[in-house]
């Protein structure tokens, strides 16, 4: 399976990022094309590939998700629910969005 973004995403590539600097590419994109309703990033980390997006399609339920795959060849989903604008803020510092006092994010293979 190829690691691919969801439909109708739109995606502006970057290169290698820590994740703190992916979330602050993620959030500056979400400024910069506001407008558009699903948007990320493509980059890579610690021999990772990985996309970053934020999904505002359906009102009052947005989605951050990442898409990612390493070496092996294991391709994962994660889902976070919710709360855009402070998991983005919690990322920026932590390089995640599991943020304290929001749920965890929720990971599938993407094999199944």
């Amino acid at each position: 399976m190829i690691l691919a973004p969801p439909p109708d995403v739109v995606i502006e590539e970057r290169g290698e990022l820590d994740r703190a600097q992916a979330a602050r590419e993620l959030a500056g994109v979400l400024v910069r094309r506001g407008g558009e309703p699903r948007l990320g990033i493509h980059f890579r980390n610690a021999g990772q590939e990985l996309y970053w997006i934020a999904d505002r399609s359906e009102p009052g339920a947005p989605v951050l998700l990442e898409r990612s795959g390493g070496a092996a060849g294991t391709r994962l989903e994660t889902r976070w629910q919710g709360a855009l604008g402070e998991r983005l803020a919690w990322a920026e510092e932590h390089g995640t969005f599991d943020a304290p006092g929001l749920p965890p994010g929720e990971r599938q293979n993407l094999y199944h």
